[in-house]
């Protein structure tokens, strides 16, 4: 198969797609733009026609110029719900830039203190946010850490994205974007069903390569399904048959080095290797 086919039928990646919509959208907002400029300017030119008019007829003697002051007074009476709008329609773009920095900015904020925090997180990127959000699974994670931080005590934290169908996150993708272009987590917690959005086969190593033949491994993914782990977590339910875990490769992203992606994969890669020593016996 030629390279441009196998590109062309490879699955766009979270970042793809966000990139299409942040240009769909930035298209809209030009449009946007552009048509209440043309309509503030041709506003302004009747306004200034008027004006016009209105001086002629003052030198002439037929009006005593309150038309003038009636547009004085009808701005200074502008209701304050109008005011707010009005700020709003003209502002609205660059409050989206500053919302979507804010929250970039908060997720690198909250990376930061629980890299103080944890001697080691995981991004979890699946359905059932019962496995994720339980103690069991970061207490099972902590039994592979060392004490990185040097505070005497070994946690590990994990990041849970996912609204219920490890799909449609909302305002989680923001996040989620920021976690995958940091070097701080570096191994994922996915599903099949969440492929789209990782893009295993550009950001996952593949674990073939690595372990060489194991039962649980096809490619980028540790099926979890038939092993262990359920009983490891403490989890009494059924471990999803899709369910797997995996490692980040070292890539350049935006908000790290690639000297600190290396550094962060060999930190993370000794905690992974364990896991999965652990889960094939």
């Amino acid at each position: 198969m030629s390279k441009d086919k196998e590109n062309k039928n490879k699955p766009k990646s979270l970042f793809d797609v966000a990139r299409e919509i942040d240009a769909k959208e930035q298209q809209e907002l030009n449009d946007a733009q552009v048509a209440a400029e043309t309509a503030e300017k041709l506003a302004q030119e009747k306004e200034n026609r008027n004006t016009k008019i209105e001086l002629i007829r003052v030198k002439q003697g037929s009006s005593d110029g309150s038309a003038f002051k009636t547009d004085g007074d009808v701005a200074v009476r502008m209701p304050p719900l109008k005011r707010i709008q009005n700020f709003f329609y003209h502002h609205w773009w660059w409050l989206c830039i500053a919302a979507v920095l804010t929250a970039i900015a908060v997720v690198l904020v909250i990376n930061y203190v629980g890299r103080e925090k944890y001697d080691n997180t995981v991004i979890f990127l699946h359905g059932d946010r019962e496995i994720g959000e339980s103690k069991g699974l970061s207490d099972y994670i902590a039994s592979f850490c060392d004490d990185v931080n040097g505070d005497g005590k070994v946690l590990a934290g994990v990041y849970v994205y996912s609204n219920g169908n490890g799909q449609d996150m909302g305002g989680g993708v923001i996040a989620l974007r920021t976690q995958l272009e940091s070097a701080y987590s570096m191994i994922v917690i996915a599903s099949d069903s969440t492929d789209e959005m990782i893009a295993p086969e550009y950001n996952l190593v593949n674990l073939e390569k690595v372990f060489g033949e194991n039962k649980f491994i096809n490619r980028y993914r540790f099926y979890l399904k038939n092993t262990d782990f359920a009983e490891r977590i403490g989890f009494t339910g059924n471990i999803p048959d899709d369910m797997y875990i995996g490692i980040r490769k070292i890539n350049k992203v935006k908000y790290a080095t690639v000297e600190e992606m290396r550094e962060a994969y060999e930190r993370d890669f000794a905690v992974f290797e364990r896991i999965i020593e652990d889960l094939s016996n």
